[in-house]
């Protein structure tokens, strides 16, 4: 992949309104990934959401993927999809990981990539753009937004 092609990874690319949530009572992380997975699900008949949330559950599991900025980023590698497959949670109130987490979760980005090992930099390039983008100022940004189409407008129009 060139690095022209790498950089132009957009978050807004891959996101749609109708997996955007923003979050007005409270949950889990659990129950959040599996609003997100059943989400993506809709769009990908051929994949069942179960085996997606098996897949995104083990992955987690593994090391958690919250990152101290309140950015949770849960994400697995699937065959049978082409490319991206995101759902965006925004949490203004905050979720607590667990009871060794120093910082609440604040915003979560769901997303699914193909296991295709020449995918494989286009995943790790998303995961940096990303954690670049969603800094803390950005994320509270996000979270005084009253609708997703109002979310998808501000990602697409912002630059880090």
């Amino acid at each position: 992949m060139s690095p022209q092609s790498e950089s132009s990874i957009k978050i807004s690319d891959f996101l749609k309104t109708k997996r955007i949530v923003i979050v007005r009572s409270d949950t889990t992380k659990q129950k959040l990934i599996e609003k997100l997975t059943s989400l993506i699900a809709k769009d990908l008949s051929s994949l069942k959401k179960d085996f997606l949330l098996d897949k995104i559950v083990q992955r987690e599991r593994g090391i958690s993927t919250t990152l101290d900025t309140g950015l949770s980023i849960p994400h697995a590698r699937i065959e049978n999809i082409n490319d991206f497959a995101v759902a965006l949670a925004l949490i203004p109130k905050g979720l607590k990981e667990g009871s060794n987490s120093s910082a609440d979760i604040t915003a979560m980005f769901l997303f699914l990539s193909p296991s295709d090992a020449k995918f494989f930099q286009k995943h790790l390039k998303l995961l940096s753009v990303l954690s670049s983008t969603f800094q803390p100022e950005f994320i509270n940004k996000l979270n005084s937004l009253k609708t997703p189409k109002q979310v998808l407008d501000t990602i697409a129009n912002h630059t880090p």
